[in-house]
């Protein structure tokens, strides 16, 4: 996984906790907001 750098280190970092406590969560929100939103 590359990783790049945000404007927001703050914000960015409580991404990655967020991201690392619910990773089911988040790549369930993820494929679905692509699948029905982007497309």
């Amino acid at each position: 996984m590359v990783v790049h750098h945000c404007n927001s280190d703050a914000g960015f970092h409580e991404f990655l906790a967020n991201a690392g406590a619910k990773p089911v969560i988040v790549d369930f929100y993820a494929i679905w907001l692509i699948d029905n939103v982007l497309f």
